[in-house]
């Protein structure tokens, strides 16, 4: 407890002697989430984090593990997840930011204070710009000067209860450059329906949309009304290193060379995100769509080269990428489906080895394992696929076991999704494949969390990985795989690891508690890793899962043993449900 407290910010250079006067009248309590959290004073969160709000319901600030709150009587606390905590004695708060250290930390968030504020402690309402609201009916022209004047790069459009949007880039492409009258009604080149997010929201929220959605300018809505506009420079500015300029040049890159040059710079906008404070799995979830993005490029690319294709077909996604939660350097794990009576035609082996090419040569290494659509055992008609997933579960052998397993994470990438509908069917069938499900669970038991006696964190003894713990198999692996199952057991479609697990518990298969501390867990192990490989790649090391403990500060080395402790508590109850005791 005095090293946690030593290394917090806000008791950083304070006199150890100070801190070891505090430790003893100091109480441990812990919530779960969703619960409303009322300290007698000061805190400081262990591990999961608080979600503060004001009379009215809005979130005015995230509290997370290592950090510091006084209670606000005008405040409530609402724990987010599983969540351990310190209640500290009164005079915590006037050493708090005391230190020569605290000082300079304190100092430095009050220069900083306002438009500068990092992304997770603000809200939408905080940047967004007011917006200018025009008619359907209204000129175009008239809007374009009306946005002139008021050096706005969008205006809202309203039609009867309809919301749309235009942009400076809609007046470029649909009037300038297809030749419309300018006098013509602005509806007719504005977007509809438009995506929009609440004034509440935080700005982490908003940044997540604009680059999933692909857009630069989001309307804000209160009770339903627009009363803003965000655009992306609200969020980093024009700066290179950021999620938008990332995602604009994916879409200008003309060749896989001017990709890898945007892909050498991931590493950069994944620090960047950190430092603002943006959760981990925020952060995979834009890896993903810029890995996604990154591959309908490439398909582009080589059909173009290649001419028209011969016969439908889909270009499916599997493992990390398609639960949307990638480490920094994801492998390649995709397939390609084809339609019937044309999987021998060599077009989509060229077109599999061409993508598969590019995609390495942007910085997404091979499989290990060759799943990869350049392989031929991951080419197939759509009959063919069928009938493979009809086998795997007639015979759960150790390959068919391994396999499935990377199957029943998948997302169609390009082209009709129906032509992948087997995948989804695997999953639904896996449900009433009894023996199949229960050998699926004792696989899942491999992985064990790396817990050594009276709960301290086991590292490997000696060679190379000698001090270290292995990250994803001892805390991701375990929590995707029983996630992963329990989806299974009740034929929820979720693929993501968070969906699952909230999916689970709703329909009463794992607890509440235990799905909230597995997903606080899956969150900081995912951030942690993120950190850990941005911190190797700045080194000039190749990323990779090897964490050694003390490098870690002592509330993330605390954080991952109550981790460890939950998938111990969580496989523990997976051999007792699936009995998978009973099979060799």
């Amino acid at each position: 407890m005095f090293r946690f407290l030593s290394e917090m910010k806000a008791f950083a250079g304070v006199r150890p002697a100070d801190i070891a006067d505090l430790i003893e009248d100091v109480s441990e309590a812990a919530a779960v989430g969703g619960e409303v959290v009322t300290p007698p004073g000061p805190i400081a969160v262990m591990f999961g984090g608080l979600r503060i709000t004001d009379p009215d319901g809005r979130s005015v600030d995230v509290i997370g593990t290592g950090d510091f709150w006084v209670p606000a009587p005008s405040q409530t606390a609402t724990a987010s997840s599983a969540t351990n905590y310190l209640i500290l004695p009164d005079r915590a708060v006037d050493l708090a930011w005391e230190g020569e250290v605290g000082r300079a930390v304190l100092s430095g968030r009050q220069e900083t204070a306002g438009d500068e504020l990092r992304l997770i402690s603000r809200l939408v309402s905080d940047v967004m710009d007011v917006p200018l609201v025009v008619g359907g009916h209204t000129a175009a022209q008239v809007v374009a000067e009306a946005m002139t004047l008021e050096g706005a790069t969008s205006a809202l459009v309203s039609v009867g209860d309809r919301l749309g949007i235009v942009t400076d880039q809609d007046f470029r492409a649909r009037m300038v450059a297809a030749g419309r009258d300018s006098s013509g009604p602005v509806r007719d080149i504005a977007t509809f329906p438009v995506t929009t997010i609440d004034a509440d929201d935080r700005l982490l929220t908003a940044l997540e949309v604009m680059v999933d959605r692909g857009i630069k300018h989001l309307p804000v809505l209160s009770d339903g009304r627009p009363v803003g506009v965000v655009a992306d420079s609200d969020l980093f500015g024009t700066i290179d290193e950021s999620p938008f300029a990332i995602r604009s040049a994916i879409r200008g890159a003309r060749n896989a060379a001017a990709l890898a040059d945007v892909y050498s710079t991931m590493p950069k906008v994944v620090q960047r995100l950190l430092d603002e404070g943006m959760e981990g799995l925020a952060i995979s979830r834009l890896l993903a769509n810029f890995a996604e993005g990154a591959t309908k490029r490439a398909i582009e690319w080589v059909t173009g080269e290649l001419g028209s294709s011969p016969a439908p077909f889909t270009w499916v996604s599997f493992g990390s990428l398609a639960r949307r939660e990638p480490a920094l350097l994801p492998d390649q794990d995709h397939a390609l489906v084809i339609a019937d009576g044309h999987g021998k035609d060599p077009w989509f082996e060229q077109l599999a080895s061409g993508v598969t090419d590019v995609l390495e040569q942007v910085g997404y290494p091979r499989c290990n394992g060759g799943v990869m659509a350049s392989e031929p055992d991951w080419r197939g008609e759509k009959g063919e696929w069928a009938q493979r997933w009809n086998s795997y579960l007639l015979d759960s052998s150790p390959i068919h076991l391994l396999e499935s397993q990377i199957v029943f994470d998948s997302r169609v990438i390009h082209g009709d999704a129906e032509m992948a509908g087997s995948f989804v069917e695997l999953r639904a069938r896996a449900r009433d494949a009894g023996p199949f499900l229960v050998r699926l669970a004792k696989h899942a038991l491999d992985f064990r969390p790396p817990l050594g006696f009276m709960g301290r964190l086991q590292t490997e003894r000696g060679g190379e990985h000698a001090g270290t713990f292995d990250l994803k198999a001892g805390a991701i692996l375990p929590i995707v795989q029983f996630a992963r199952i329990h989806a299974l057991a009740i034929d929820a479609p979720e693929v993501e690891t968070v969906a699952r697990l909230e999916a689970a518990a709703a329909a009463g298969e794992v607890s509440d508690e235990l799905s909230s501390m597995l997903i606080e867990g899956y969150e900081l192990a995912t951030t942690i890793r993120l950190e850990h490989q941005v911190a190797r790649w700045r080194n000039g090391d190749d990323p990779d899962n090897r964490v050694d403990p003390d490098e870690l500060t002592s509330w993330r080395r605390m954080g991952l043993r109550e981790v460890f402790k939950a998938i111990k508590s969580a496989q523990e109850a997976l051999s007792l449900n699936f009995q998978t005791g009973l099979v060799s």
